[in-house]
């Protein structure tokens, strides 16, 4: 089980670059104190408060049909989903 971070730390949430090819991120809530790009996709670190964390993305798709995306918080292993995107 990893260590969560403490209140003024970062906390990484980590995005898969096959999800990002195909949508647009058009707003993120919270808004990330940092991106970088990293293998296979882009980190956004945020700021840890106190409490449950929610981030919510904003996207837009560049094509209908079935997305594939794998996240990672922290250093923890990739989870994957799908999403179908309707026109």
């Amino acid at each position: 089980r990893p260590a969560w971070p403490h209140n003024g730390e970062t906390l990484s949430f980590w995005l898969s670059s096959d999800y990002l090819t195909n949508v647009e991120i058009v707003g993120m809530t919270p808004e990330p104190a940092t991106q970088e790009l990293v293998s296979n996709g882009v980190r956004y670190r945020f700021r840890f408060q106190d409490g449950p964390q929610t981030v919510v993305l904003r996207i837009k798709p560049e094509r209908p049909g079935r997305l594939s995306c794998s996240v990672r918080l922290n250093d923890g292993p990739p989870t994957t989903f799908h999403q179908w995107l309707f026109p």
